[in-house]
């Protein structure tokens, strides 16, 4: 994917400098492509990461830990009291039961595609299997330290506890250093606004102190 998403770029641009940025599930695929720019002697003026998790996060617990049904468990449990810690009273209620009617609605549409798998499920059915590749993809990836330096976005109301918390880590990552700018609302709300104005004013100022000719491009 990193390399497909390279030749449409430099069809359009072909040198750099280059800025990229991304998150969620391609924060991977931006980070690779910064890695294979930097090997074809390309200039990466500025490589932003979105509120995003380090990807080999397993590698920091014990074998054993890190397969055991015991650590997915107490990931689940982690993410949900964050998600109750983040929320008032009143909207714990409703978090709780949303969840509840997330997890029947979810059962009710996987016995509805058993029962007829012909049905108009199959559009669903599909983009489940792309994001169990992307899953796969992101499981077997493993990232070599990059060369320059990472800014790192990250949201001041992120879900997890200090346990499951692995944006950080890529400080592992960045040998020239992890800059990282806080900014408001949780991963899914980070480009809504008015989150988003934040957002868009911290990345204007890591814009702003790159050389003119990045800029110019």
């Amino acid at each position: 994917m990193a390399a497909l998403y390279i030749k449409e770029i430099r069809t359009l641009q072909p040198e750099g400098p280059y800025c990229l940025g991304g998150g969620s599930l391609i924060k991977i695929v931006t980070f690779e492509m910064a890695q294979q720019l930097r090997a074809q002697r390309q200039e990466i003026a500025l490589l932003a990461l979105f509120d995003t998790y380090f990807p080999g996060d397993l590698r920091y617990l014990p074998p054993a830990l890190a397969r055991s049904q015991t650590h997915s468990f107490t990931q689940k449990v982690d993410r949900l009291l964050g998600n109750l810690l983040l929320r008032g009273p009143k909207e714990q209620m409703s978090y709780i039961f949303g969840m509840l009617g997330t997890r029947v609605g979810t059962s009710v549409r996987r016995l509805a595609c058993k029962i007829h798998p012909g049905s108009e499920r199959s559009l669903s059915r599909a983009m489940r299997q792309v994001l169990k590749a992307n899953r796969q993809a992101t499981s077997n990836y493993v990232p070599h330290v990059y060369p320059g330096r990472i800014a790192l976005f990250l949201s001041s109301a992120s879900p997890e506890r200090t346990f499951y918390d692995r944006r950080l880590a890529w400080s592992d990552m960045a040998a020239e250093g992890l800059e990282v700018h806080m900014v408001p609302g949780n991963h899914d709300t980070l480009f809504a606004d008015p989150n988003a104005r934040v957002v868009a004013e911290k990345l204007r100022v890591c814009l702003q102190r790159l050389p003119v000719d990045a800029m110019v491009r």
